[in-house]
């Protein structure tokens, strides 16, 4: 497989999510914001002619342009080459497939969308963060963590006892509200939700893309 470019933002978690695949699968990568030799602006039109709602991550694969996060990471994963991320049992991967699609879409939403970026974004702290919207939304972001901290008190990873693209879609946004002020914090200090974090951390490579 030839290098491939994932358009975005380093900072972003589901960028991040792309990059942690690529390293399990051994697919040499950069993260940039040209296409066939131009640069595409962020929210260009040309930008929306990639991804029709203007957002991150596009892979570039050559020819081929490809873009949501849950889409990239099952495309990558089936390469032939580094460790096996889609299970090979049908169940299993139906398992992963679902928790790879809560991931990506309710967890984030609540914890990341809906919440973490009421105060702070891509450029740092929100000036005036709206923080009774984040009061009156703390809740249904408490009970996305409480769904992962079930799932992961029965299991290391996710989706099982090992590592897949639901967890690559997952610890991304995990680490970020981890880092939210006690004032804020939906993710308790003694969550099992830290161990998990730290193991997935202590993957090779891993350190740098979730430092």
């Amino acid at each position: 497989m030839s290098k491939v470019t994932i358009y975005g933002d380093q900072r972003s978690n589901f960028v991040r999510s792309v990059e942690l695949v690529c390293l399990q699968k051994q697919v040499d990568y950069q993260i940039g914001g040209e296409f066939q030799g131009r640069l595409i602006k962020w929210k260009s039109p040309e930008h929306f002619q990639l991804h029709p709602f203007g957002k991150m991550p596009i892979l570039f694969d050559g020819d081929l342009v490809l873009a949501e996060s849950l889409a990239i990471c099952r495309y990558l994963a089936q390469q032939p080459q580094g460790a096996a991320l889609i299970d090979a049992d049908p169940k299993v991967q139906a398992v992963q497939d679902m928790w790879a699609t809560l991931a990506a879409g309710d967890i984030d939403r609540l914890l990341i969308r809906r919440y973490l970026l009421e105060f702070v974004g891509m450029d740092g702290l929100v000036e005036n963060p709206n923080l009774e919207r984040m009061a009156r939304r703390k809740p249904d972001a408490e009970q996305a963590v409480a769904v992962v901290e079930r799932q992961l008190q029965q299991h290391d990873f996710i989706a099982g006892d090992e590592f897949c693209i639901a967890d690559a879609l997952l610890v991304p946004t995990l680490q970020y509200v981890t880092l939210l002020p006690a004032e804020l914090a939906v993710i308790k200090q003694d969550s099992v939700i830290h161990d998990y974090i730290a193991r997935v951390r202590g993957m090779a490579g891993f350190e740098r893309v979730l430092a």
